[in-house]
């Protein structure tokens, strides 16, 4: 809960950008930008490149690896919600963390 609260104050629409006060929060802009593309994923590469290189991190926990990234964009597509949807985050978090860490989550 810590980790979650020091990367994003528990915002789920966080960028690193905005936490590190590095320049004005774009967050809202870049989340409506990326959820438009949902439906057709038109907007896959721009939240990877996004996230990962000019945000360093998206989400509650500021996910930045582009595997990791692709994952979380499609999972939030066949939830059909908004990449920023709080408890979809968290499923995710869970999933992945069944899926692709089990050491971890044991």
């Amino acid at each position: 809960m810590g980790i979650i609260y020091r990367e994003s104050n528990f915002r789920s629409n966080a960028v690193a950008g905005w936490y590190l006060n590095l320049w004005y929060d774009e967050s809202g802009e870049f989340t409506k930008r990326i959820d438009k593309g949902l439906e057709n994923s038109s907007s896959l590469e721009d939240f990877i490149y996004c996230a990962r290189y000019l945000y360093g991190g998206y989400g509650l926990v500021q996910w930045c690896m582009p595997k990791t990234l692709e994952k979380f964009y499609n999972f939030m597509k066949e939830r059909e919600t908004t990449i920023a949807d709080f408890k979809a985050q968290i499923d995710f978090l869970f999933w992945d963390l069944q899926k692709n860490h089990a050491q971890v989550w044991e």
